[in-house]
């Protein structure tokens, strides 16, 4: 099935606002699906003195570090966002009776008896309506990962038809700066690519957490750290980011779609038809089996 050219646009555009919209915070783990142990390295000293304690973002930063570095050992990718990173790792800590379809359950649960932070009690007309929001982001982060597949291999075809050129020519010989900036695959490939720096830095400690980020060439910061990136990659840098990067980009996309199966195996109602609707958005849908 070919790749929409603005489907990366779109899902990444729908994973930025839906995260904010989820009434399931995103360091929250589900009933039942928490995993305490005391070689977890998420978790913390309860008894800590109250002075000693990090700080929210602190804390939030740490746990990000431990659970990209937990991904990408485990299912073989950095997730995206907070929200993904929340998801993937829910998902994939520890082996669940019920998988996904369990977890999106748990969630409609969850949701029937939930209050604000005010002790406010959460319209409960329609509590599986968190699951079905969650259901649609499962489907973007599989969206989003076969976009970015196919753009790398864009751009790996890009660079490599510079014959001319020796792995250590700047990268930005292969196309100049202000082109790099107009040609709509490359950029978001490049962008990737930025996305996979700061996440290796986050998960070995050398840089801050970025996964927070809207990785969009309208922010003014992100543009400028691209910039620095296109600036200092060579030809062979971008080759071996390429190519560590691509099968990052498979495993996720198999990832979600796995997860979506397994959830509408067992779904039934509204959420299965999102489930069926989310599959068939990636080529995976029941009519196409």
């Amino acid at each position: 099935m070919p790749v929409d050219p603005y489907e990366y646009q779109r899902a990444e555009a729908h994973i930025e606002e839906s995260e904010g919209d989820i009434l399931v915070p995103q360091d929250w783990v589900v009933d039942g699906w928490d995993t305490e142990d005391e070689n977890d390295p998420d978790e913390t000293d309860d008894f800590e003195p109250e002075e000693r304690k990090e700080g929210q973002a602190e804390k939030l930063e740490r746990l990000h570090r431990q659970r990209q570095k937990f991904l990408i050992g485990r299912v073989g990718f950095y997730a995206s966002s907070p929200g993904e990173i929340s998801h993937a790792y829910a998902l994939s800590s520890t082996d669940r009776v019920g998988g996904a379809a369990k977890y999106l359950a748990t969630i409609t649960q969850h949701q029937a008896y939930a209050v604000r932070e005010d002790g406010e009690p959460i319209d409960t007309t329609d509590p599986e309506a968190a699951a079905r929001s969650i259901a649609r982001e499962f489907g973007n982060y599989a969206s989003s990962a076969r976009a970015e597949a196919h753009g790398l291999l864009e751009l790996r075809a890009a660079i490599a038809s510079r014959e001319d050129l020796s792995k250590d020519a700047p990268i930005i010989e292969v196309m100049p700066l202000k082109d790099w900036k107009v040609q709509d695959w490359y950029r978001r490939s490049l962008t990737d690519l930025l996305r996979y720096n700061e996440a290796i830095a986050l998960a070995q400690g050398t840089g801050e957490d970025r996964s927070g980020d809207k990785y969009s060439s309208s922010e003014p910061d992100v543009q400028q750290r691209l910039d620095v990136l296109i600036s200092a990659l060579t030809v062979g840098q971008a080759l071996q980011q390429i190519t560590e990067r691509h099968p990052q980009q498979v495993e996720r996309f198999s990832f979600w779609v796995q997860n979506l199966e397994k959830a509408y195996q067992h779904a039934t109602g509204r959420l299965k038809a999102v489930l069926a609707k989310e599959l068939s958005r990636v080529g995976r849908g029941p009519e196409e089996q």
